[in-house]
């Protein structure tokens, strides 16, 4: 059985912009904000053309007494599919807190030496999937949470 995903006939990335404010923690970890930002992002494939306007990711990261908090940004001024009307902006903002960063830890550790011992990618995706799962209870234990801080989105 075969299976084939459109490709991707042209895509175009206008005013890339990447800013990073980090610091390693003792731990080894970076801590701080990633933020990469673009004017508009323009893919098609065989059917339809699609533009991203105004487009931002950012993440920040921060440890508090072993236990880390996660935040996410994603932004678009704009998004327009084909002829459809342009949807946005939109805004989706959330936070992880509490997870145990001494199982983090352990997670990227596994994670490295799996890129390290030159396995198959499919076969170290699947290891690193059962590690995770693995994890799964340790994470559990200081009850992390998942907080959707801001979702708007502007529909026609």
């Amino acid at each position: 059985m075969t299976s084939s995903a459109p490709a991707f006939s042209a895509s175009t990335l206008t005013r890339l912009t990447v800013t990073s404010d980090q610091t390693r923690h003792a731990s080894g970890l970076q801590l701080g904000s990633v933020n990469l930002g673009t004017e508009s992002f323009v893919f098609k494939d065989a059917r339809i053309q699609t533009k991203i306007d105004g487009m931002r990711f950012g993440t920040t990261t921060s440890e508090n007494g072993g236990n880390l908090t996660i935040g996410l940004n994603i932004q678009a001024a704009g998004i327009t599919a084909g002829n459809e009307p342009k949807v946005g902006p939109m805004n989706l903002a959330m936070q992880f807190r509490k997870l145990d960063l001494a199982t983090i830890l352990k997670l990227q550790k596994d994670a490295r030496a799996m890129q390290k011992g030159g396995m198959p990618e499919m076969q170290a995706g699947m290891m690193m999937f059962g590690k995770m799962l693995e994890s799964l209870g340790a994470l559990a234990k200081k009850s992390p949470e998942l907080e959707i801080t801001q979702f708007s989105f502007k529909t026609p």
